[in-house]
């Protein structure tokens, strides 16, 4: 289900995965990683904004 069709949902993103390879650079301070948290597979490396 897509959170565009419920009714008062409101979506905030915690983290940025995979930033690493992105082309769209945001600056809104959220905490941006390489690839994935460790706990998901991946290396859990965190890069600055």
């Amino acid at each position: 289900m897509y959170e565009a069709i419920i009714p008062n949902f409101l979506y905030r993103a915690g983290v940025y995965v995979d930033y690493e390879e992105t082309k769209l650079h945001i600056q809104e301070g959220l905490a941006k990683m390489k690839d994935l948290p460790k706990e998901v597979g991946g290396s859990g490396t965190s890069i600055p904004e």
